[in-house]
């Protein structure tokens, strides 16, 4: 039980002290890594209380999923820039 005290509280030391390196080494892939691991997290999580808990099997929380990232996507702060090919070519 201690051991596992200990795990938890070196997780939660690196997942607080990984946000603070990404910024100050400048290093954005590991921010946009570490973002979409967090809303896919909070995404799991809130499934596994609809379904573990509940019992429910939920259409619902899929549909607001898909429509934030419908709503990301579509807003107007997006980049709409389309990467070219290696060869050069669109």
């Amino acid at each position: 039980m201690i051991r596992e005290r200990y795990l938890n509280a070196l997780t939660l030391a690196l997942f607080v002290a990984i946000p603070f390196w990404a910024i100050s080494a400048e290093e954005p892939f590991t921010i946009t890594l570490m973002t979409r691991a967090v809303v896919f997290a909070i995404a799991a999580v809130g499934l596994n209380i609809a379904l573990g808990l509940g019992g429910l099997v939920s259409l619902g929380h899929a549909v607001f999923f898909g429509l934030g990232g419908y709503a990301w996507v579509s807003s107007p702060t997006m980049p709409r820039t389309i990467p070219r090919s290696p060869s050069g070519h669109s």
